[in-house]
Parts: C-alpha cells; sequence; structure tokens
C-alpha cells in the first residue's frame, strides 16, 4: 500500500492495519416471487376447475333427466311389449326420485307428478302408453319449468358467497370481543 507522505503517523497505522473486507458469495436464495406467482395460479386454476365443477354438478342432472325422458319417449312411440310399459313405468319413477333428491321441481309439480306415477308405477293394472306418454311430457315441462338461467345461477352464488363472508365476519368479531 503506498504511503503519502502527507497523512499522519496514526492515519498511516490505521491504513495499514486496515482489514479488507471479503463477502463469501452467497448461496441462492428461493426465488420467492416466483413461487408466488406458481401457488396464485394453482389457486386460479383451482377455482375455475371448481367453478366448472359446480356448474356441470348443477345443471348435468337436469339434463341427464332429458336425454333419459327424450329417450324413452322415442322408445314408446316404437311398437312394444306392455312389460316395456312397466319398465319405463319403474325408469319414470326412478328419475322422479332424482329430480327430487336434487330439487329440480317445484313443490306443486311434485306432488302432481307424484300422484301420476304412483298411479302407473303401482296400480294393480299395467299403464297404456298414452299414459306413459303423458306422464313424461308433464315429467320434462316441469323440468324445463324450473330450468335456472346462468344469470340467475350466478346471482344466487354471489349472494351465498356474500351470506359466508358476513358469517365470517360477524364471528371473527365475535372473537375480538
Amino acid at each position: 500500500m503506498p504511503v503519502d507522505p502527507n497523512t499522519s503517523e496514526l492515519e498511516r497505522q490505521i491504513a495499514e492495519n486496515k482489514l479488507i473486507d471479503i463477502e463469501l458469495p452467497t448461496a441462492p436464495g428461493i426465488d420467492w416471487l416466483a413461487w408466488l406467482q406458481i401457488v396464485g395460479s394453482l389457486l386460479l386454476t383451482l377455482a375455475v376447475i371448481l367453478i366448472i365443477a359446480a356448474l356441470m354438478a348443477h345443471f348435468w342432472q337436469r339434463v341427464r333427466l332429458n336425454i333419459r325422458i327424450k329417450k324413452a319417449q322415442k322408445q314408446l312411440k316404437q311398437p312394444t311389449r306392455v312389460a316395456d310399459f312397466n319398465q319405463v313405468a319403474v325408469q319414470t319413477y326412478q328419475w322422479y326420485r332424482i329430480a327430487i333428491k336434487q330439487a329440480l321441481l317445484t313443490e306443486h309439480d311434485q306432488m302432481r307428478l307424484q300422484i301420476k306415477i304412483d298411479q302407473a308405477c303401482f296400480s294393480k293394472t299395467s299403464v297404456s302408453r298414452e299414459t306413459l306418454e303423458d306422464i313424461l311430457q308433464d315429467f320434462e315441462s316441469a323440468l324445463q319449468a324450473t330450468q335456472p338461467t346462468l344469470k340467475a345461477f350466478f346471482k344466487q352464488m354471489i349472494n351465498q358467497g356474500f351470506e359466508a363472508m358476513k358469517q365470517q365476519l360477524a364471528a371473527w368479531k365475535r372473537e375480538k370481543s
């Protein structure tokens, strides 16, 4: 280290004894921003999948029932045996139970269809083709009458979300108090 003649003795000694700070290279750290982006995109993907699954579960059951009813109506138009009529009547009863379980019918339609379907399925006489066609037509129209629109579905989902948030906020306030 060159020594300047104008420096005092004390400054020269400090300069000679001064340690040079050498930092060791640090190991690469965790890229938190990348992990945050990955987790965020995974959560967004999961939310989209859950929304699609909710829509599919909500609308799919109604679509399946409509497809089955249309198929049964076509089957009734072909010449068949009386045993086939009984089988269609039993299937109609099963579909009716599914519609009730999934809350796809109004209360008025439930009562009206239950009377017709019970008479067709559980009477001692076999049911006629015309009666089955009438029951299937009524069932199809009852399903169509309660079919929700996307606007109504999203409105219901948003209202349920707000209600859940209000309940969480109220619970959080009670814990704070």
